[in-house]
């Protein structure tokens, strides 16, 4: 992961709650692409 010129970022509320937000979508698609092989797989066998 890219950390250059992370500290000239400007700190506070604002830019935590950004962070966890992006932090939170990627959590959520890491978790997509991982059901997403099993899902059409199942979905090929139900057919």
């Amino acid at each position: 992961m890219e950390t250059k010129g992370y500290h000239s970022l400007p700190e506070g509320p604002d830019m935590e709650r950004r962070w966890s937000q992006v932090s939170q979508t990627l959590e959520l698609l890491h978790l997509d692409l991982q059901r997403g092989p099993l899902r059409t797989t199942t979905w090929r066998l139900s057919t």
